[in-house]
C-alpha cells in the first residue's frame, strides 16, 4: 500500500483494521475470491492507497496512537488503586 499498490486480503484477523475496502484495497470473505477481486482492485488509484498509508501508519500518528495508549492505560491504573 506505501507503494500505491491495493491489496487483496480475506477479513479475518487485523485485515479490517489494516486495510480500508474500496481505497487500500480489497477485502474478500474466502481466498478463492481472490481472483476475481483484482479486476476490482485494479481499479483503485495508487495515490489514494498512498495517502491512506500515510494517514493512518505516519510515524506521527503512530506515535501520538501509542501515547494516548500509555494515557490511558496509566489512567485507568490510577483510577482502579
Amino acid at each position: 500500500m506505501a507503494c500505491g499498490t491495493p491489496v487483496i486480503a480475506t477479513h479475518h484477523g487485523a485485515v479490517p483494521e489494516v486495510i480500508e475496502h474500496g481505497r487500500s484495497g480489497i477485502i474478500v470473505d474466502h481466498y478463492r475470491e481472490m481472483p476475481a477481486a483484482l479486476d476490482e482492485a485494479d481499479k483503485l488509484e495508487p495515490l489514494e492507497c498512498r495517502r491512506y498509508v500515510e494517514e493512518l501508519f505516519a510515524p506521527e500518528r503512530m506515535v501520538e496512537s501509542y501515547l494516548e495508549a500509555y494515557r490511558d492505560a496509566i489512567g485507568r491504573a490510577v483510577v482502579s488503586q
